[in-house]
């Protein structure tokens, strides 16, 4: 046989199989609760609503276990978020890299803040 057909039998066999491993799951329903979740979730359907999905503590969608919780504690008001410092420019990542770890420490002491 040569490598065209070879080829052909290889993609009709990868058909074969997703069929085979996926035909058990084409009368299954959603894992989650698809009615509250995709078809009536406002935010999938707002215009920026991705983006707040993503983004957004409001949804407590941040990957993150502590700020969420935080954010749920004591609310929007608690929080903000400003510039604290402003760095020169720094040509060479690892120099950049290295100083930003060193200002975070210094202003988490300062502020007697935690990581999050």
């Amino acid at each position: 046989m040569n490598r065209r057909v070879l080829g052909w039998l290889g993609a009709v066999g990868l058909c074969a199989a997703t069929i085979l491993v996926y035909r058990l799951a084409w009368h299954g329903g959603f894992i989650w609760d698809d009615d509250r979740y995709v078809t009536n979730n406002y935010l999938l359907i707002a215009p920026d609503g991705l983006r707040r999905i993503w983004f957004s503590l409001r949804v407590g969608s941040s990957s993150n276990p502590a700020l969420n919780s935080a954010w749920a504690q004591h609310g929007a008001d608690a929080f903000s978020f400003e510039p604290l410092e402003a760095l020169e420019d720094e040509e060479l990542p690892y120099v950049r890299d290295t100083r930003l770890k060193e200002r975070a420490i210094h202003w988490r002491t300062r502020l007697n803040a935690s990581t999050i």
